[in-house]
């Protein structure tokens, strides 16, 4: 069943709300929480099927709730948005192991990318599953 505008914008809402409960609010993980979902959101590739989303609802609430499965999940998908974002910029070395640093580093996100894409749809659930999903939105301040 596809969603009106107005349900996807309160689904949206909703998973926002919940994502800041399970990272607590603290500070790297809501906005990278906040990133994630807003880039998952503008993806146009993504269909809006209210199966999926009440699933993925439903998960985030469990991982909300109890440090289970679906915590653990969450709190890995963040760790590994945040070293696809900061970690690696740092670390990053000069000469021939750059490149050799850099070609594992993307070995590494392929291969968690497919199995967060399995997962996926496993569960029926929207998760980040391309490396679009974790670029950085800026925010703007006013």
């Amino acid at each position: 069943m596809v969603l009106s505008t107005g349900e996807v914008c309160s689904l949206y809402r909703h998973i926002l709300r919940t994502g800041r409960r399970i990272v607590k609010r603290k500070a790297p993980y809501k906005y990278l929480f906040l990133d994630i979902t807003r880039n998952m959101f503008r993806d146009p590739q993504l269909k809006y099927d209210s199966l999926w989303f009440k699933n993925t609802l439903s998960m985030l609430q469990r991982a909300e709730e109890y440090r289970g499965m679906e915590h653990r999940v969450v709190k890995n998908i963040l760790h590994t948005a945040w070293s696809r974002q900061f970690k690696y910029k740092q670390r990053s070395t000069i000469g021939a192991s750059k490149l050799l640093e850099s070609n594992l580093h993307s070995r590494f996100y392929n291969d968690f990318d497919l199995t967060v894409r399995m997962l996926c749809h496993s569960m029926k659930v929207y998760l980040p599953d391309k490396a679009q999903h974790y670029t950085r939105t800026f925010h703007k301040r006013s």
